[in-house]
């Protein structure tokens, strides 16, 4: 196990990254009318004891649980504004390594920063959370989006706490057999969507686990960095080994080791 416990770092420069953000005149016409929407994105007021019954705890910057998601936002942070990636990739092994929970923890770390736009996007297809831990609901989500039937921008919620600006796009069921989505042309142009709404900003996109099935390996052209999930005392060296083997397409790949026993000790 002792490999798990040491992140590992696989960045990549991409010489040319404008390929993924090309579209057509039509769609960016249609696009520049709706342009700054999502700071507008209809707001959702959120229960702080619900939140944190659900272990969400970096929308308050001054709880000290927040602080080791805060210690992960600067480093992917930092390797993401110098390769100019957009787009990052949260996922797992296996089901409960806590990627959902790292992912929404991740995504209040960044909002907190001024004048930083964050949007987190639930498409684990499979067994969607991020509604049920932030306690929401929306009018439309995904599927919605997916099928035509509602605009991305009309599907995003913003969440009103901690003066937090994460938007959320979320997912309220479960699809049948969603490998047919993530490969599909409505799939790319979500994604295209997605990043284009946050511009200069991020958006965090919490997806199923690597060795369920292919659904990451057929989104992973159009995400910039990876961050893997994995569980102390769970996930074995075997299938951390096949997880990089499959994301050895991404630009950039991180490992961190979650639910590790800490010391109760505290510097301060």
């Amino acid at each position: 196990m002792e490999s798990i416990k040491h992140a590992i770092d696989k960045s990549k420069l991409q010489t040319d990254i404008q390929a993924n953000n090309k579209i057509n005149p039509a769609r960016r016409d249609s696009q520049s009318q709706t342009e700054g929407s999502l700071l507008g994105a209809p707001k959702c007021h959120l229960n702080r004891a619900h939140l944190e019954n659900t272990r969400i705890v970096a929308f308050d910057g001054e709880n000290v649980a927040a602080r080791a998601y805060d210690m992960l936002r600067t480093r992917i942070m930092q390797k993401m504004r110098f390769s100019n990636h957009h787009v990052l990739g949260i996922t797992s092994p296996r089901a409960e390594c806590g990627k959902t929970v790292t992912a929404i923890n991740l995504a209040f770390s960044m909002a907190r920063q001024p004048n930083q736009v964050v949007l987190l996007a639930d498409l684990d297809l499979r067994k969607p959370s991020i509604a049920k831990c932030l306690g929401i609901k929306s009018q439309s989500d995904v599927h919605d989006v997916l099928s035509g039937d509602a605009r991305l921008h009309n599907s995003c919620v913003g969440l009103n706490i901690g003066g937090s600006g994460l938007r959320v796009l979320p997912c309220s069921g479960t699809v049948v057999d969603p490998s047919l989505l993530f490969n599909s042309g409505n799939m790319e142009e979500l994604l295209s969507g997605l990043r284009d709404k946050a511009g200069q900003g991020i958006v965090i996109v919490d997806l199923p686990p690597v060795l369920v099935a292919d659904d990451v390996i057929a989104v992973l052209p159009h995400i910039d960095n990876v961050l893997l999930v994995a569980a102390s005392g769970q996930t074995t060296p075997a299938e951390i080994e096949e997880c990089e083997r499959l994301l050895s397409g991404a630009d950039s790949l991180d490992i961190i080791l979650n639910k590790a026993k800490v010391s109760a000790k505290s510097y301060y």
